[in-house]
């Protein structure tokens, strides 16, 4: 009996404890993991493959690899703790390091094209809070998120405070304005909460007219299984703005879709919201081909696209579509 009181106390000591930890966010915590946090809602995820394979397919045997076990390690450290060294070892084993090559003024073909589409936002302090990519010669596409609370469509951040990195060039680009399609919105004014497929904003970069556009196809024809690619920065991985994708030469694929809704196995963290979703190599024209946005992990909290079968593996992108072009200034 006094054994059952002593467990009880320290389970009732520990439960208390946990409250208490919860309550106060430790102060070592970066700063901009503080804003990822404000902005995000748990929005991207890390991907064990083998398990979403089996959710697509529950007759498929589970072909668990070495990085899908270390998604698993990464996810119990936590990525959000900042003592944590597992995700950056994630990053070192399991994940391709774009920004050398994209950085580079040899490359060629898809990289060359990459470098001048795919970008970065960054706060004053040149942090990346969200990533980018080129619509047009000086408009610029991410996830709304990214500026404006989703449950009450407060700002929380301004265009004053922001810039635009493009991956090949170590320059920053001032923000004109911002543009949310039919309905005016600015970075200084509170807009109507929005839904996850009202995702997508647009930033004008008057700056972007003297950088040559590469040729840019929106894609809406594929198939599911396609490979694709997800390339983002998120200081989870412990490399400041590195641009990174998965390492695995299959790389990921768009493997359901449920109206506007892509739900893709790419790895992410907070960052690569509003990185596009795009084919590995050129099409015949020369063209880079954009098949979606990202935007949130499955079962993201008051998400529009809901994937039962899924049961919270995966991640979620806006498919290029007649919405997404009706924000294209």
């Amino acid at each position: 009996m006094q054994f059952r009181f002593l467990r009880m106390s320290l389970g009732l000591i520990l439960a208390l404890a946990a409250q208490a930890a919860l309550a106060q966010e430790p102060p070592s915590i970066p700063k901009v993991l503080k804003e990822l946090k404000l902005g995000r809602n748990n929005t991207d995820k890390l991907v064990n493959k083998g398990e979403f394979a089996q959710k697509l397919d529950p007759k498929k045997p589970v072909l668990v690899s070495h990085c899908d076990n270390f998604v698993n390690e990464v996810v119990n450290a936590s990525l959000f703790d900042p003592n944590s060294k597992a995700g950056a070892r994630f990053a070192d084993e399991c994940m391709r390091d774009w920004s050398p090559v994209l950085a580079a003024t040899t490359v060629d073909g898809f990289e060359k094209s990459l470098a001048s589409v795919l970008g970065l936002l960054v706060n004053e302090k040149g942090a990346a809070f969200c990533t980018a990519f080129r619509v047009s010669q000086t408009w610029v596409a991410t996830a709304r998120h990214c500026y404006f609370e989703r449950a009450t469509g407060s700002p929380l951040r301004t265009i004053a405070t922001t810039q635009f990195r493009m991956a090949g060039r170590a320059t920053d680009y001032a923000i004109a304005e911002l543009s949310c399609g039919a309905q005016p919105c600015t970075d200084k004014a509170a807009i109507t909460s929005f839904s996850t497929l009202g995702d997508v904003l647009l930033l004008k970069v008057p700056r972007l007219a003297d950088v040559p556009l590469p040729k840019i196809r929106f894609e809406t024809d594929f198939r599911l299984g396609d490979q694709v690619v997800l390339i983002g920065a998120s200081p989870e991985f412990g490399r400041a703005n590195a641009l990174l994708s998965d390492a695995d030469p299959k790389g990921c694929t768009v493997a359901k879709r449920e109206a506007d809704c892509l739900f893709h196995n790419c790895n992410s963290g907070g960052g690569y919201s509003g990185a596009p979703i795009i084919r590995p190599a050129l099409t015949d024209s020369g063209a880079l081909s954009i098949l979606g946005i990202h935007i949130e992990g499955v079962d993201t909290d008051g998400t529009q696209c809901r994937a039962p079968s899924l049961q919270g593996y995966g991640n979620v992108a806006l498919a290029i579509n007649d919405q997404f072009r009706g924000v294209h200034p």
